[in-house]
């Protein structure tokens, strides 16, 4: 027989469905399209939410579980591992890791390090040291309600991750505003899909920061208008991970030659129209290689928006520094070399050939 009662029962209902199901459930599709697509900043995203919907939804999920099953409460210290441990070991460096691979990929390393080093005094205060000691208050009669955490100077949980929710989600807005930076600095399909992930991490900061006082202030009835922006973000979030659909197939000839890493140009293609230029970068096709463009590491010619990946535009900036199409200079800083030198081998290539006949 349930002895919750219906406000706590529906309360229960509403977290684990919209906050333990609607994040797990998104993050294996967008785990699932970003292995189709090769797409590893959308896998990780993905996986990253199934870590927050543990972390949000997951204690009350299991709690409620349980008493429907046994009658009992679940163990109170099985409910705060279960409110920590998923974001510290994986929603909070995967996310770290698709933020600053976003926003600043040379020196992502450095970044998660910090990230890395806060999540792991999270898990020592849990398992060893427990600096913030908690207090698991049960229900009077067990199965009547679910399980109270309180830190410290009886700091519900609640109020907890108000606080903590406030200092992280400050930091959020700030990557918001330098995707926004980034957005205004790209043009065609990157500048919309940073803004679609601009949108993404200032409205769902914005929301997790104001939730908890609205929510005092206004009753449990405004929960909605957050799940609803919630909801919102993550398709922002999608639209800006994704890999473009392809309209149209169009085949293309290689003209360059990977190996261990190193380029070695093969043959200069002589005239790229703008209709070439403007389907390779809707496309996110490099103009050297022809291989598809992912993720954010990418070279966008500043004159004539040409798409190239980072280590092709680096081996022409070696060889001969200028742009394929518009022939500015990719490095401004260092000197153009004129591409003439493979075609004079190719003339020389072909009077020796002559001679010898």
């Amino acid at each position: 027989m349930l002895m919750l009662s219906d406000v706590v029962f529906y309360d229960a209902l509403i977290d684990s469905v919209f906050y333990f199901f609607l994040p797990c459930i998104l993050g294996l599709f967008f785990m699932i399209q970003g292995r189709r697509a090769k797409t590893k900043l959308l896998f990780y995203y993905g996986l990253a939410l199934i870590g927050i919907g543990l972390t949000l939804g997951g204690p009350t999920f299991f709690d409620l579980t349980t008493i429907l099953i046994t009658g009992n409460n679940m163990d109170g210290l099985l409910k705060i591992y279960i409110m920590w441990v998923p974001t510290a070991v994986l929603a909070g460096p995967l996310m770290a890791y698709v933020w600053s691979e976003i926003i600043i990929p040379k020196k992502k390393w450095y970044f998660l390090s910090i990230v890395l080093i806060l999540n792991m005094l999270i898990l020592l205060d849990l398992f060893i040291f427990h600096w913030m000691t908690p207090i698991i208050i049960p229900p009077a009669i067990p199965g009547e309600g679910l399980v109270e955490v309180y830190y410290g100077l009886l700091i519900p949980t609640q109020r907890l991750p108000a606080r903590w929710s406030l200092f992280v989600n400050s930091y959020g807005l700030v990557f918001g505003a330098g995707v926004l930076y980034k957005a205004f600095k790209v043009k065609g399909i990157f500048r919309k899909k940073y803004i679609y992930l601009s949108i993404n991490i200032v409205f769902h900061c914005l929301s997790r920061i104001l939730m908890f006082q609205m929510i005092q202030a206004f009753g449990g009835g405004v929960k909605f208008i957050f799940i609803i922006i919630d909801t919102a973000t993550l398709v922002f979030a999608y639209l800006g991970l994704r890999a473009e659909p392809e309209e149209r197939k169009k085949k293309v000839k290689k003209k360059i030659i990977a190996k261990d890493s190193f380029f070695r140009i093969v043959e200069r293609p002589e005239h790229i129209s703008e209709e070439e230029v403007a389907y390779y970068r809707e496309q996110k096709i490099c103009l050297v290689c022809k291989g598809k463009v992912e993720g954010f590491n990418i070279f966008l010619c500043p004159n004539c928006e040409a798409l190239y990946h980072e280590d092709c535009a680096r081996a022409l900036t070696e060889m001969e520094n200028s742009c394929w199409v518009c022939i500015d200079p990719i490095d401004e800083s260092k000197p153009t070399k004129p591409f003439k030198k493979v075609e004079g081998k190719k003339k020389n290539n072909k009077k020796s050939s002559h001679l010898k006949r």
